[in-house]
Order: structure tokens, then C-alpha cells, then sequence
């Protein structure tokens, strides 16, 4: 997968990823997959948009703007104590999130978030490695099979249509 240019950036129309991202990316693909099951038919679509640009990467994908949160369900959060996994996949960037909020009677309650990894069309690097991709994917997969999915779609869904009739004429 490596991508980086002879002089260690990266083209200008593709994503740095990790050298070794491909299997990373794959369970990613196999996360997102799963979901749909119990998604509506809007919701499926953009999941599976966001399957498409994974499977693009590094390229971009044309008109491409999803955001996918995996949420403990509520009867975990009601004590206070919950996390969060989320990806976002653009044309300009892709980008592994995680956060929670933790309470306690006593002290209150605080919330926390991160980025755990992000790479941005053209950028000479990305900002992580393998290991924070799998830190991510072991707290997807955990919320995973009771997870309350938000997703939210901003793709312009007539690009993404284009860029898949040119590639399907190649």
C-alpha cells in the first residue's frame, strides 16, 4: 500500500496510508458491513459509500462525505459511563476517531475525544500507524454487536455515481 512519492510525500491525489494498512482497512470494511443489517435503507447506502472509499483508498472518491459513530446503547450509558468509536471518510480525508464520557457521583461527569488516525488528500504524511488503527478497530469491535449506530451523510451522491462509470468503462 505504500503511496508515498521517491521524495516521501505523497502524490497529490491520494491518501498516505501506512505501509502495511491493507489488512487494517479490510476489517474496517468487514465492521461497517456488518452494520447494515438492522440499518434503514438511507443509512445502508451511506455505509456502503463509505465501503467504496475504503476500498478506493488511497484514491479518492468524488463527492464522497460520510460519518459513522458506533454509541454504547443506552442501557450501558445510563450510569454515565460510555464510549464511542467513529470513522469519516471524504474525499479529502479519512479519519479514525474514539471517544467516552465518564461520571461519577461524587465528581461529575466529563467527556473526552480523539483522533486516532487521520490522513489528508495530498499530505506528505498521515497521523498514525498500524497500532492505532488496531487500538481503534478493538473498540469498534467491541461496541460493535450492541452498538446504537448515528450516521451522517453528506455525500453528493451524483459525483460518486460519475466516478464509478468512468472507472466501470476503464
Amino acid at each position: 500500500m505504500g503511496n508515498t512519492s521517491e521524495d516521501g510525500g505523497s502524490p497529490a491525489d491520494q491518501f498516505p496510508l501506512p505501509e502495511d494498512g491493507d489488512s487494517h482497512l479490510s476489517e474496517i470494511e468487514r465492521i461497517l458491513s456488518r452494520l447494515t443489517a438492522s440499518l434503514t435503507v438511507p443509512d445502508k447506502i451511506a455505509v456502503w459509500a463509505a465501503v467504496i472509499g475504503l476500498r478506493r483508498l488511497p484514491g479518492s472518491t468524488a463527492g464522497l462525505d460520510v460519518e459513522i459513530s458506533l454509541m454504547q446503547p443506552e442501557l450501558i450509558r445510563r450510569d454515565g459511563n460510555w464510549g464511542w468509536a467513529e470513522i469519516r471518510i471524504s474525499e479529502h480525508s479519512f479519519v479514525l476517531g474514539e471517544g467516552g464520557h465518564v461520571y461519577s457521583s461524587a465528581v461529575g461527569g466529563d467527556s473526552w475525544s480523539r483522533t486516532v488516525f487521520q490522513s489528508d488528500l495530498g499530505a506528505p504524511y498521515c497521523d498514525g500507524d498500524e497500532t492505532r488503527m488496531e487500538n481503534w478497530l478493538d473498540r469498534a469491535k467491541f461496541l460493535l454487536d450492541d452498538a446504537e449506530v448515528s450516521i451522517e451523510d453528506r455525500t453528493d451522491y451524483g459525483c460518486v455515481q460519475h466516478v464509478f462509470r468512468e472507472s466501470r468503462d476503464e
